[in-house]
């Protein structure tokens, strides 16, 4: 190949590429909102269940360069809810949230499609156990 066939190749593939880029982040942005917009319709929920789960979710970033490296991350965290059917659903909850539940913990789940709104527990006093 000679230098003209290469940088020819090269005009052609960088638009494609950046064309194929762009077509795949937009088609996530539609899918998010789409799942966003299905939860919203979707009525609120008041059940019973009982937390059977938690986990986090660390997620590691590296900014900077190699003279001055800088590692950052966040946590993402998840709590997993069974329902009085035996069925379960995990939702993504803030880290307040988080630190309040404990596995064992039953209470009154309240919920929008995969959106989750609160957790309240039951107390001492109504008969059920609690924290």
């Amino acid at each position: 190949m000679d230098a003209f066939n290469i940088i020819s190749m090269v005009f052609f593939l960088f638009p494609f590429l950046f064309f194929v880029f762009f077509v795949v982040v937009v088609i996530r942005i539609i899918k998010s909102f789409s799942h966003l917009n299905t939860s919203t319709r979707q009525p609120t929920l008041n059940v019973n269940a009982r937390v059977v789960g938690k986990r986090e979710d660390y997620r590691r970033f590296s900014k900077g360069n190699r003279s001055h490296p800088l590692d950052t991350g966040r946590s993402i965290y998840f709590v997993t809810f069974e329902f009085d059917s035996g069925d379960r659903l995990e939702f993504r909850v803030s880290r307040e949230e988080y630190e309040l539940m404990y596995e064992g913990d039953e209470g009154i789940l309240v919920f929008q499609g995969i959106i989750f709104h609160s957790f309240d527990r039951y107390s001492d006093y109504n008969g059920r156990d609690g924290r």
